[in-house]
């Protein structure tokens, strides 16, 4: 099994599905502040 910090495609995948939701929600506003 592939750890989420891994090298592949679907590492940004991983990565938001084992942020907590707290963190996921500031990520999606920094984008949208970007």
């Amino acid at each position: 099994i592939t750890p989420p910090f891994a090298p592949s495609p679907f590492a940004p995948v991983l990565e938001k599905a084992y942020l907590p939701n707290a963190a996921r929600i500031a990520d999606e506003i920094r984008a949208l502040l970007a």
